[in-house]
């Protein structure tokens, strides 16, 4: 059984996290083991919003940022895969298993991900086709720790960890199909 924990970072999108969280525990299987961790980052709301879905959560005192709150989850983790969803966004079903389906056995270095879809605050495809995205990979636990976790970075913390994951000989593997939904708000 492969075992996969999935960090929610949360700051202000509590009114979407409950669709997050659920979103997530469909990809649970008989061959995948979910461990669901919302790390809020100083939002007491998303932290109410979690304690009802079964999942742990952890409350930052204070907004500290998602690199700080993606540690965070990453210290509570258990599993030997790590994946993220943003609290605003949501998997598909199969996000998990198309990922595992692809690489026969993947080791420390394999770097798993899906093309994305960009949705509106609905739901709704706003964007017709699909594209890849960083921020929303899959790495194995050995490779998080070799690089000391994420750091704070001018572009995105993600785009660090991937570009420092590769450099350490990370190959990426990624599924040519959108099973992560991407939310974006307003304009």
């Amino acid at each position: 059984m492969t075992k996969v924990q999935v960090i929610i970072p949360c700051r202000g999108h509590s009114a979407f996290l409950g669709r997050a969280i659920e979103s997530v525990k469909t990809c649970g299987t008989d061959s995948i083991k979910l461990q669901i961790t919302v790390v809020c980052d100083g939002d007491n709301d998303a932290f109410q919003s979690a304690q009802g879905y079964g999942v742990d959560s952890i409350l930052l005192d204070r907004s500290y940022g998602t690199y700080i709150a993606q540690n965070t989850g990453l210290s509570f983790c258990k599993s030997e895969w790590v994946t993220f969803c943003g609290a605003d966004d949501e998997f598909t079903p199969d996000r998990l298993t198309s990922m595992f389906e692809l690489v026969e056995n993947p080791g420390w270095r394999t770097i798993l991900n899906t093309w994305h879809m960009k949705v509106d605050e609905l739901g709704l495809p706003i964007k017709l086709g699909a594209e890849a995205l960083g921020g929303v990979f899959m790495y194995h636990r050995d490779m998080i720790e070799k690089l000391g976790g994420f750091r704070s970075w001018l572009c995105s913390a993600d785009t660090d960890m991937y570009t420092r994951a590769t450099r350490l000989g990370g190959k990426s593997v990624t599924v040519k199909q959108p099973h992560y939904r991407y939310r974006q708000h307003g304009k």
